[in-house]
């Protein structure tokens, strides 16, 4: 969804519709139950889950570079009422930094950086803020040596503008009830999910008549949530193709990259990999919907589970010899290897 001066910002009319629908009545609302699990099995044909095809992943990643990919609202945690609330388990954590100790690993979210590597405490990834338009290295493991190389912002003239729209915004909205604006450097996230749902479009409409008053501006909407950002010729797709070209991967057919998301911006990332024809995209959703993805999770707690399957193979193929890394990274000092072999030995021990 995008705003510009010939009308106002609204919603989709799915999400009219789906306000309709909590008025059903009991018996409507179990035979639309027993739809929507129809549909879904049927959607799940089309976008089989990546647990229950799990070999076949593992033969198509074999001699490969592998790169992995994941967003984090939604994906590594579930989305929560209040963003300041959202968590990842602990878990998850754990796994993640083992995954991260074999395979590169980035986390590609809306979030500015800095709160996002905040609520995953892991200093061994990249991490892509602000829907990938603030982009840094790890700090440590595998992939350290990209700590100052990679950093890039490609809308780094904008931070001015962005702390103006976020100003005007919480102005804008404070008198809608369960409205909330959250500052993600290059992005303004304005948050609706606690509203009453007959002031979605009055918040939709005062964010479309602010955003109208600055230039070169654009409106996405998420999951209950506007989000404003840089009309620029930058998403989570081309970070994706910046991350794989800084790591020397690149963009073919030995380049494996696999991008887990379930939001409507991480449509982006999945495209990339599509029209390249490498890798695999993961749509996590919970219900059926169109996606450019490839393979599905259901929810985070799947994502947890393909994880754990994840690093019990790297730690396999590691051990084989047979997982193969970017080649920037800096192996033949042995450094790395040494590394990666005291991470599996903690891992097993």
């Amino acid at each position: 969804m995008e705003a510009d001066e010939k009308g106002p910002v609204t919603l989709p009319v799915a999400e009219r519709v789906m306000r309709k629908s909590f008025c059903l009545g009991s018996v409507q609302s179990l035979q639309n139950l027993e739809d929507f699990q129809v549909a879904y099995e049927k959607w799940g044909v089309e976008y089989p889950s990546i647990l229950q095809r799990f070999s076949e992943f593992e033969s198509r990643v074999e001699g490969k570079k592998l790169v992995l990919f994941l967003d984090y609202d939604g994906t590594l945690t579930p989305i929560v009422r209040n963003p300041d609330e959202a968590f990842m388990p602990e878990e998850t954590r754990v796994v993640l930094k083992e995954v991260a100790s074999l395979v590169p690993t980035a986390i590609i979210s809306g979030r500015c950086m800095e709160k996002v590597n905040n609520f995953v405490k892991l200093q061994e990834l990249f991490y892509a803020g602000s829907h990938g338009l603030d982009i840094k290295g790890p700090d440590v493991g595998l992939c350290a040596s990209h700590n100052n190389s990679c950093a890039y912002q490609p809308a780094a003239e904008y931070f001015s503008i962005m702390n103006e729209v976020h100003d005007a915004l919480v102005l804008g909205v404070e008198g809608v009830r369960g409205s909330s604006v959250e500052h993600n450097k290059f992005c303004v996230s304005v948050h609706f999910r606690n509203c009453n749902p007959e002031d979605w479009d009055t918040v939709a409409g005062i964010v479309g008549t602010i955003v109208c008053e600055f230039h070169n501006l654009i409106v996405t909407h998420g999951k209950k949530v506007l989000e404003v950002r840089p009309d620029i010729h930058w998403n989570k797709g081309k970070a994706v193709s910046y991350l794989l070209k800084e790591l020397g991967v690149g963009e073919g057919s030995d380049a494996f990259p696999v991008y887990i998301g379930d939001d409507r911006t991480d449509e982006d990332a999945f495209h990339v990999l599509k029209e390249l024809n490498i890798g695999l995209g993961i749509v996590v959703s919970s219900k059926p919907r169109v996606s450019e993805a490839s393979h599905s999770l259901k929810n985070p707690d799947e994502v947890y589970q393909f994880l754990k399957l994840l690093n019990s193979w790297a730690i396999d193929a590691f051990s084989k010899g047979t997982l193969v890394g970017p080649s920037r990274i800096p192996e033949i000092n042995g450094i790395v290897k040494h590394d990666c072999e005291k991470n599996i030995e903690s891992i097993i021990h």
